[in-house]
C-alpha cells in the first residue's frame, strides 16, 4: 500500500513540475559501437595490484641493502623501516 502511495505521489510530482503526461517522445537512438565503458571494479583491482607490486619491489630492495650492509640515505632508511612494519 505504501509503495503505491509513494508511486502515485511521484507521478503527481512529475506531472506538475515536468509535464510528464505531455511527453510524446518514444524515440530510439543507436549506441556508438566504438564506445568504451570504464569498469570501476577492474580499475580498483588494477590499482591494488600495482600497489602490491610496488610494496614487494620495495621490500626486496630493502632486503638486498640490508644483506649488503649498505649505508643508505635517511629517506631510504625510512622506506625500509615502513616496509618492515
Amino acid at each position: 500500500m505504501v509503495a503505491r502511495w509513494s508511486q502515485e505521489n511521484f507521478f503527481r510530482y512529475m506531472r506538475q513540475d515536468y509535464a510528464f503526461d505531455k511527453m510524446e517522445q518514444h524515440a530510439i537512438e543507436q549506441i556508438d559501437g566504438d564506445l568504451e565503458v570504464v569498469n570501476q571494479e577492474y580499475n580498483r583491482l588494477d590499482y591494488r595490484l600495482k600497489k602490491t607490486r610496488e610494496n614487494i619491489a620495495a621490500k626486496e630492495i630493502c632486503d638486498i641493502l640490508n644483506k649488503q650492509n649498505v649505508i643508505y640515505p635517511d629517506t631510504e632508511l625510512r622506506l625500509c623501516y615502513k616496509m618492515a612494519i
